[in-house]
């Protein structure tokens, strides 16, 4: 049998939706909710007559903002849920009988973890829809959408510094980071049976905490003029360092799925 079909992998994903399809519902629910929640809080005061425009825009930026904050949040935790259907011994079982390769069972994972993801930064478009669609009812100044100003927002940002460093290299080793907090979950979310989820936190906070101390160390001698170039060079560095972590963490998370047993300690999945 070859290791990777598209027929099995259609399958695999069709089972793993009806099997975390009432998941993924209650949790694009609770992301427009939040999304929602943000957006009126910052908006509603601004959204009197009379409320000059700057203030009105300023507020909305927050708010889309803080939006992009719960996203963000979101995409780390999403991992925490990517196999939560190997808990048990039974459910371990039912996994192990599906006719598909464990390549095809864990693309399925990933594909379906893509979609919530799409979901989540869909329900921020609905959001903004519903706050429109509800101060148009309400007689109230809208403002206007926040989609566009969103996408303004991240065109805008490629061409700003950020001490010293051109934002595009910050921000791709923020997102760096971000795909490599989110493997961690994943990574957790296959070896830990219970208390994933605290362990890996815990975790995280530890290695973000010895990377703080490790970078105030290494720049206390630093000169002024070399702030730009340490800057720079440790954005890069750090772009590359969590890139090729996350890529760890994701081939050890297949190795241990692949070699997922159906008896296994009752912490660990080994």
């Amino acid at each position: 049998m070859s290791n990777f079909n598209y027929s099995r992998f259609g399958i695999t994903f069709r089972w793993i939706e009806r099997y975390s399809r009432n998941t993924m519902i209650r949790v694009l629910f609770l992301a427009l909710a939040v999304y929602l929640f943000i957006l009126l809080m910052n908006t509603v005061t601004a959204s009197y007559k009379g409320i000059p425009a700057d203030m009105q825009q300023l507020t909305l930026l927050r708010a889309i903002r803080s939006c992009g904050m719960a996203y963000f949040f979101w995409v780390i935790i999403s991992g925490t849920w990517f196999c939560q259907n190997i808990k048990t011994k039974q459910q371990r079982i039912t996994v192990k009988m599906l006719p598909a390769t464990a390549l095809e069972k864990f693309l399925s994972h990933m594909a379906w973890l893509a979609i919530q993801l799409i979901g989540m930064a869909l329900m921020f478009c609905l959001a903004d829809v519903i706050r429109v669609a509800l101060f148009a009812v309400l007689g109230l100044d809208w403002i206007q959408w926040g989609i566009p100003v969103f996408f303004n927002i991240s065109r805008v940002a490629g061409d700003m510094y950020i001490l010293g460093v051109k934002s595009a290299a910050v921000y791709a080793a923020c997102a760096a980071w971000l795909l490599w907090a989110q493997s961690l979950y994943v990574l957790g979310s296959i070896l830990l049976n219970r208390y994933n989820s605290v362990i890996v936190s815990a975790i995280h906070v530890i290695l973000i905490v010895a990377l703080v101390w490790i970078v105030s160390k290494s720049g206390s001698g630093t000169t002024t003029a070399d702030i730009t170039m340490t800057a720079e060079t440790a954005a890069y560095t750090a772009m590359t360092a969590f890139a090729l972590l996350g890529i760890f963490n994701w081939v050890m998370a297949y190795r241990l799925y692949s070699r997922m047993q159906v008896i296994n300690n009752k912490l660990i999945n080994l």
